[in-house]
Parts: C-alpha cells; structure tokens; sequence
C-alpha cells in the first residue's frame, strides 16, 4: 500500500470518528452489520514530503483496520466501518460539528424560502475524482438514489420532489415544515453522500467496489 504522511493524518481523523474540514463526525449507525476480517488498500499519490533533518523518510505506511469494507457504495453499505471510511472519499451538501452547528461543504449556503421548499445553493468549480464538475443534477441523482435504498427510505419520506432551478440550485420540495431533512443531508451515514451521476451509471453494479466522490483521498485500489 503505496502513500504518504497524508494517509496518518486520514487515519487518524478516522480512529477519531471524524474527518478534518468538510466532512461530518461519523457515529456508530445502530444498522450496521460486521464484515469478514481483513484490511482495505487505499493507494495515495500525494506530493512528496519535504525532509526534516535528521529523519528517516520511509516510502511505505502500513495501517490495519478492525475489519474489510463490505463495498464502498456509501449509500448501500450496511457496516459501520465501511461508513467511517466513506467520508475519505465522499461529501455532503452540508455538515455539522457540536462546536458551529451546521457549516457549508459542497453548498455554499441553503435557506427555506417557505414552509415546503428548501433551496441549497451549489459552490461552483468542485470537482469529482473522475474530472467531472459538481451540479444539481448529481444532487437530485443522489439523493433520488437513496430514496430507494431500503435501509434509508424512511428517513426520507418528506421529500416530494426535487427541482434543479438551474446548474447550481437545488431545490427541495417536501410535504410540510421538517427540521429533520437538513439533518439527514449532513450526515454521509444518512445515505447522503453526493455522488457523480455520469459515474454511477457507467460503471453500474459495480459502484459496490467503485469510488469517484469529492472527498479529499481519490482511491486508486482496493
């Protein structure tokens, strides 16, 4: 597993249950299910360190985790550790933190303009992994995705429809006044990662061991 000092400080932020910047502090979700024992490979090509005097730069980290991820679909996925794991990759419209409350990450600022429609506004020039650039399409993509996945249908259920106003405005139409759904869209394990429209279709049933997120690692292997 080839990487950097980059991947410690991942990992670190991941044995702390949160991830540094955008992403939200991941909890233990009560559904999640143990996976067969075994470690994942992330493979890194950041820039490389600058020395220090005096120490012995070594080309390899090796990092165990308690077990394998069961896919790396963040919205199927039903294991704890493959959730924590997901915000590697993976970002929300939004985030939150016990410190601030929520914060923006790939929105840049969302305000309910009545009573059944909140209105997220997109930040411009965010890319995915594969080169793509962020629009409202991916979000309505996503979230309509996770509509359907069993296990996170019902956190869901307020939504009525979803509206691109245009490439950067994402509006959501729901049944009646819901603090809920500002929470669920914070929080990747809530099924609310926003993934690349174009990618998942192309690559199909094979998103279970795929990843082309926003998030700060892009994986190369697993």
């Amino acid at each position: 597993m080839k990487t950097s000092k980059w991947i410690a400080l991942a990992m670190a932020a991941l044995m702390a249950i949160a991830m540094v910047g955008c992403n939200t502090p991941i909890e233990n979700d009560p559904e999640a299910t143990p996976a067969p024992t075994g470690a994942p490979a992330i493979d890194t090509t950041p820039a490389p360190a600058e020395p220090v005097e005096g120490e012995t730069i070594k080309p390899n980290l090796t990092v165990g985790v308690q077990l394998d991820l069961d896919m790396l679909d963040p919205q199927n996925s039903t294991q704890t550790v493959s959730t924590r794991m997901q915000p590697l990759f993976y970002e929300t419209l939004i985030t939150w933190n016990p410190e601030n409350g929520y914060q923006p990450c790939l929105a840049e600022s969302w305000k309910w303009e009545s009573d059944t429609e909140l209105v997220f506004k997109l930040r411009q020039g965010v890319l995915f992994h594969n080169g793509e650039e962020l629009k409202s399409s991916d979000v309505k993509f996503s979230v309509e995705r996770v509509m359907e996945v069993a296990r996170h249908a019902s956190r869901y259920l307020m939504i009525q429809e979803i509206v691109c106003d245009d490439d950067y405005t994402v509006r959501f139409v729901t049944d009646g006044p819901n603090d809920k759904l500002v929470a669920m869209l914070s929080r990747v394990q809530y099924g609310a990662a926003i993934m690349n429209e174009k990618f998942v279709t192309e690559v199909g049933e094979d998103i279970s061991k795929s990843v082309c997120g926003t998030g700060p690692y892009k994986l190369q292997s697993w």
